[in-house]
């Protein structure tokens, strides 16, 4: 039977944020240092350091100087303490990743597949899954979890893929529990732009500054995430921040943002001649051709700031991220936020930080790893 896995109570998990974000950003450090940044008491300090390090998070790693008594004991985060494997199964995605705690990759498997139905595919990705941990030599008692991201609608409680249009899967299939019984490690299934915003609010956040992230995916369709405090907002019917289905308004009449904005509408409109139907593709025939770039980056910013004025209005969040892979010019985000912000209110004056996301392609999987994390009892890391 497939299991989720709950962790420890809201406020532990805060303090051992608090902590270990000190540890991360500033180690090797003390326990007295790291109360004084953070104006607690060094007991509150202290319970949660040795509960850090009897999980293996955190080590002590020598004497620090001290001109007056004893020298402290520093402290230093320890990522290679637990992996985690990421799969990433979306249409020519197909990968398989070992990461560390902190989002090193330390083994990478691409890998083709003959096609997607389930009865094929579930057998592979688990057989690829066992053949990465055995060639990257690393202990399977090492790996925390297993974290897959599947583009469609994915209800993470049950781990059931209950559509996926870009696979194939007209009807649900249970991936979480049929891979987990083959590979015999807790794995967890998430939707790709899901695990995507995740991952960047892992990698490149932090939570005690930045809170709330939207992002918006650019790619074969146009997809949406809110992460709100180092979690995924999900809605009733896990089908919250579908951005692409918001309306806009264009010269075909209003419409969903990703009929007009996906990279085929966009191909299509613009009259595009590619050889290989990817976002690569693009950005090289858009970095030759400048007249092009200069139409299809306007009508980006005109569909994109009516859609940004809506979010903004609902959910306010502290960033906005574009990714899927598109790459934008250097007024691009400027100009973008200069026209949403013409169409919300004068007041409040609205945060607007509108930037590209930081995971390369070749690193998209890390959002994967991130599902893994989150589902564990260290998803306190995030």
């Amino acid at each position: 039977m497939y299991h989720k896995v709950f962790g420890p109570k809201s406020s532990q998990l805060h303090n051992m944020n608090l902590i270990l974000e000190q540890i991360k950003a500033n180690g090797p450090i003390s326990r007295a240092d790291i109360a004084r940044n953070l104006s607690c008491s060094k007991s509150m300090v202290t319970i949660n350091i040795e509960e850090l390090i009897r999980y293996g998070l955190v080590k002590e790693t020598g004497k620090g100087n001290s001109t007056t008594g004893r020298k402290s004991t520093l402290l230093e985060f320890n990522p290679k303490s637990y992996f985690l494997i990421g799969a990433d199964i979306r249409p020519d995605h197909f990968k398989v990743i070992i990461s560390d705690l902190d989002g090193n990759i330390s083994f990478t498997h691409p890998f083709k597949l003959r096609n997607t139905n389930p009865n094929y595919l579930i057998p592979t990705i688990s057989r690829f899954i066992l053949l990465t941990i055995e060639r990257a030599g690393i202990e399977k008692t090492a790996v925390l979890s297993v974290g897959i991201m599947v583009s469609g609608i994915v209800d993470p409680n049950l781990g059931i893929v209950k559509y996926s249009a870009l696979l194939g899967w007209h009807n649900p299939v249970e991936l979480a529990a049929q891979v987990q019984e083959a590979v015999q490690l807790p794995v967890y299934v998430e939707n790709d732009v899901n695990a995507l915003a995740l991952a960047e609010y892992w990698l490149y956040y932090n939570r005690q500054t930045i809170s709330s992230i939207a992002y918006i995916y650019i790619n074969k369709g146009v997809g949406g995430a809110y992460i709100s405090s180092g979690a995924i907002c999900q809605g009733a019917d896990f089908a919250f921040a579908e951005f692409g289905k918001l309306i806009i308004s264009g010269d075909q009449g209003p419409a969903s943002l990703e009929s007009y904005a996906s990279f085929d509408s966009l191909i299509k409109r613009f009259k595009i001649p590619l050889k290989q139907s990817r976002i690569k593709a693009l950005n090289d025939y858009l970095s030759i051709n400048k007249e092009t770039a200069f139409q299809l980056y306007a009508f980006l910013i005109s569909c994109l700031s009516q859609a940004l004025t809506i979010i903004v209005a609902v959910l306010n969040p502290h960033i906005f991220l574009l990714g899927g892979g598109l790459e934008f010019p250097d007024n691009f985000f400027r100009d973008l936020i200069e026209n949403t912000r013409v169409m919300l209110p004068a007041l409040p004056n609205r945060t607007l930080r509108i930037i590209s996301a930081s995971l390369g392609q070749e690193k998209e999987a890390l959002g994967a790893a991130a599902v893994a994390l989150s589902n564990t009892r260290f998803k306190f890391i995030i």
